[in-house]
């Protein structure tokens, strides 16, 4: 029996919790007054040659698989192509492989928004309704920054209207909030996240930029950094040249589970390439686009008016393990993880040791690492 979105990416987010214990990562940060733990990284070419074997064994010959890479210290050191990109055509993945990335175009969104920031055009302070006319009385507190931090409590379209909303694109989505009569919560007083959010922003960036949010996309941030394997969905687009097809495993076989009809941007709508997807990491640590102070600005991750600390970020997050892992509970590691439909990618780095895990997959599994490889590549130091 197949699930319903809403139960599909419950089902996935608790197995991303088992692997990463995502929900206890704010539980995970140390205390003012604590010392941090320190790690040491037992990374000999041996071991981690095993993690990307270990993480390639469920891929089988003709079906979906994963493109993969353990950067370290902003240098690709291992990469790994299993699969095809399509059971149909039997194309096996490469370099030139076009995967759905989901969230992950989250931080490109995030990304875009501080640039317009750092030039003037904008505000986080901002409210939502000085950018978005017709935002109804109950959004009118809404702030960028909510938005950017998923404390906004606009309420998530994909949760909200079910499998209709996987075919909305921006303009559908924008008049979905304008008929909001509520929020989930006020601004600023919890964290819940948010696809409509950046959807939100996408138009913010088109309005403050005065041009296409796509446009602005790949003028300001692919062409500079010369992701040129990089898409962003048009409708009436032309075809997608070596695009991934997205699947999902039933039982043994993996049945077609894809996004073709998907054309919201700002929260997705990206296609891109595992070079590509290294590239923009490399671009995000060393602020290729943006001042330092602002590229810290993505992973500060803000305290509620409840009093409690959010694990999400502007579209990234803090991923460091919490006591459900205690061999390496405090390990820091932030992030960004995406998931939709038979697609999942993955970024997740240990700023402390300079090491990566980038991977993009279109089996709806696949991209994050393998089961127990934190605790089998570093140890807590007394």
């Amino acid at each position: 029996m197949s699930m319903r979105p809403a139960e599909r990416r419950a089902s996935l987010v608790c197995m991303v919790a088992s692997v990463l214990v995502v929900p206890l990562a704010a539980l995970a940060q140390p205390r003012p007054w604590q010392p941090l733990p320190r790690f040491e990284l037992r990374a000999s070419d041996t071991a981690l040659t095993a993690e990307i074997q270990q993480a390639t064994t469920w891929c089988r010959p003709g079906g979906p698989g994963v493109a993969l890479a353990l950067v370290r210290n902003g240098q690709p050191l291992l990469t790994r192509y299993a699969g095809v990109e399509d059971v149909a055509r039997g194309t096996p993945i490469g370099r030139e492989t076009r995967f759905y990335i989901a969230s992950l175009a989250k931080t490109m969104t995030a990304t875009a928004v501080l640039m317009l920031r750092e030039r003037g055009a904008l505000r986080l302070e901002d409210s939502l309704s000085r950018w978005i006319p017709g935002i109804p009385v109950c959004a009118r507190g809404v702030r960028l920054i909510h938005l950017l931090q998923h404390t906004s409590g606009i309420p998530d379209y994909l949760d909200a209207l079910g499998e209709p909303a996987r075919r909305l694109d921006n303009a559908g989505v924008i008049t979905f909030v304008r008929g909001l009569d509520s929020l989930a919560f006020a601004p600023g007083e919890r964290y819940a996240y948010s696809n409509t959010g950046y959807v939100l922003l996408a138009e913010v960036v088109a309005r403050a930029s005065r041009r296409d949010f796509a446009a602005f996309v790949e003028d300001s941030i692919l062409r500079p950094l010369g992701m040129s394997g990089t898409r962003l969905v048009r409708r009436g687009m032309v075809a997608v040249e070596h695009r991934a097809t997205g699947y999902r495993r039933e039982g043994d076989r993996f049945v077609a589970d894809d996004v073709r009809d998907h054309w919201s941007l700002g929260s997705g709508g990206v296609y891109s390439t595992l070079p590509d997807i290294v590239l923009w990491y490399q671009a995000v640590m060393e602020s290729r686009l943006l001042e330092p102070s602002s590229t810290a600005l993505l992973f500060e991750t803000p305290v509620t008016l409840s009093g409690r600390r959010s694990y999400l970020g502007m579209g990234w997050s803090d991923e460091s393990p919490g006591p459900r892992t205690p061999d390496v509970a405090g390990l820091r590691a932030f992030g960004s993880i995406g998931i939709l439909a038979g697609f999942q990618s993955c970024i997740l780095f240990y700023p402390d040791h300079g090491l990566a895990w980038i991977a993009l997959s279109n089996a709806a599994e696949g991209a994050l690492p393998p089961s127990g490889m934190l605790g089998r590549l570093f140890r807590r130091l007394p």
